[in-house]
């Protein structure tokens, strides 16, 4: 029996959503982050296509690691996988159906919808924070490693 590791799922998130830019039709869906008085308007295929590559990336690094025989700290890695995809899907949520934001608009605004706001920047700052868990939990495996082979 073929044992799949868990960081395969970074590899399945990152064709769905590499599949669903390019079967999405939809090309004014945008989302306007306002900062000051400005609006910085971003397509949502866009932000699609970078979490995309960025779970590519985890994967190879995963991947990279496993194959070097670097042996990750076990629950660490589970809160980073399991963190990093929800909090994902937590920049994702705010933009489908489910909130009932008009699809006709070509660029809605969130200014009024504080819960939106709120799970969009709970979302980034979640998935910021893993990644500096990742980072530190691959120094220590690394350093752990060194030392046992000393």
């Amino acid at each position: 029996m073929v044992k799949v590791k868990l960081y395969y799922s970074f590899l399945f998130v990152s064709l769905v959503l590499f599949l669903t830019v390019y079967v999405s039709d939809d090309t004014t869906t945008t989302i306007d982050i306002n900062i000051h008085d400005t609006y910085f308007v971003i397509k949502n295929l866009d932000l699609c296509l970078l979490f995309g590559r960025i779970c590519l990336i985890y994967f190879a690094i995963y991947f990279c690691l496993d194959k070097a025989k670097t042996v990750l700290t076990n629950w660490v890695s589970k809160i980073h996988i399991f963190g990093s995809l929800l909090t994902i899907v937590g920049l994702f949520l705010p933009y489908s159906d489910f909130f009932g934001h008009y699809r006709d608009s070509d660029f809605p605004l969130y200014d009024n919808f504080q819960y939106i706001n709120m799970i969009l920047a709970i979302s980034v700052l979640l998935f910021l924070l893993l990644q500096f868990l990742f980072i530190i939990n691959i120094f220590a495996s690394i350093i752990k490693k060194i030392r046992q082979s000393k």
